[in-house]
């Protein structure tokens, strides 16, 4: 207890010492009112309008003292083909007429089909293999699907007796890779999942998109080669069409197109609905799969009518680097932040 006391004692010494001085009388007190009425306002804003210019109409005060200027929550005040300032740097020299946004504003170049394939070229040669691009969209679409399915609401461990079935119809194009990959990753997450290769497809496939089939094999979940092994399309088994078919000269003799009109299921296409030619936007004789979300790889693809296809569009990470989508004219900044996959609103071109 003593030692308490003389503890206390002393912290009460060195207290004293600190704060019991006295404070210096001739200290004056600061007079706010005079060194403000020091303040020229008008002097100063003077001085900024001779170095910007007169920039009233651009400011955001002018936009919401328009009559009717009220913005829905979905509207922005920035012109909708305009990008973000800095962040976004110069404008592409080749930057396409259609581009994107997030909910966020950050504008979203579009790409040619062509292009992209050279994109990723460039992406191999510096040490970003297309194995490691076909995980991440794989990942990708397979997150977008399960948060489509409903989550954990339907994917868990008390629902197996009811788990939820998704048909994935790969076709020859670019996103036969990616689709494949996507259905070993749903399957890898329970959900029943039916890949669709048929025969004449699969004589043009790459070694690698055959090596993943093998992978998928693998799950123990169904691949078939003929439409007629589907579910019913009119049925209600299936939750989810991914749509991988691409544009190619034997869609009437496969059939996918024609089995996802005939069904109620609702459909999730990769990059382009089926059907669509990518050169021309027409639509194949055997129509268009009706998707009704649209998942783009790496960028959005553009092309002739291409906005009329997308739906509910969404955009995966492939993990290409900023530069390299510079180094091909674009005027790129990743869009994603805390996510995969972002959703983006189509920005039409001004007449």
């Amino acid at each position: 207890k003593k030692e308490k006391n003389r503890r206390a004692s002393r912290l009460n010494t060195r207290d004293q010492a600190c704060f019991a001085a006295a404070v210096d009388a001739s200290v004056e007190e600061f007079d706010f009112i005079a060194n403000l009425a020091l303040f020229d306002k008008d002097r100063v804003f003077a001085g900024f309008r001779d170095q910007e210019g007169d920039k009233t109409s651009e400011r955001l005060v002018t936009h919401n003292r328009l009559p009717d200027a009220k913005l829905g929550i979905t509207e922005s005040v920035l012109q909708a083909d305009a990008p973000l300032p800095a962040q976004m740097g110069s404008q592409s020299q080749r930057v396409t007429k259609l581009q994107f946004r997030t909910e966020y504003g950050i504008i979203v170049p579009g790409i040619a089909q062509a292009e992209m394939s050279n994109v990723m070229n460039r992406c191999e040669s510096a040490g970003l293999t297309r194995t490691q691009m076909m995980e991440n969209a794989g990942r990708g679409v397979c997150t977008m699907i399960i948060n489509i399915l409903g989550g954990a609401r339907r994917i868990n461990p008390r629902n197996l007796h009811q788990m939820p079935q998704v048909v994935v119809l790969v076709g020859p194009g670019p996103t036969a890779l990616d689709s494949i990959c996507a259905a070993r990753h749903l399957a890898n997450h329970n959900v029943k999942t039916v890949l669709f290769v048929h025969d004449s497809t699969l004589r043009q496939l790459s070694p690698l998109a055959v090596s993943q089939i093998s992978l998928f094999r693998l799950t123990g979940h169904s691949v078939v080669s003929d439409v007629k092994d589907l579910p019913s399309p009119e049925s209600k088994l299936v939750d989810l069409i991914v749509d991988a078919v691409g544009h190619h000269a034997n869609l009437a003799d496969t059939g996918e197109i024609a089995w996802c009109n005939r069904g109620q299921a609702p459909i999730l296409s990769i990059d382009l609905p089926g059907g669509v030619d990518p050169a021309t936007g027409l639509a194949a004789a055997a129509g268009v799969a009706p998707s009704k979300w649209c998942v783009a790889l790496g960028l959005p693809k553009v092309g002739p009518g291409y906005e009329a296809y997308y739906g509910q569009l969404h955009l995966v990470d492939l993990g290409i680097p900023m530069n390299v989508f510079s180094e091909h004219g674009l005027s790129y900044y990743p869009p994603f932040d805390d996510k995969f996959v972002v959703a983006l609103d189509v920005l039409l071109p001004h007449a």
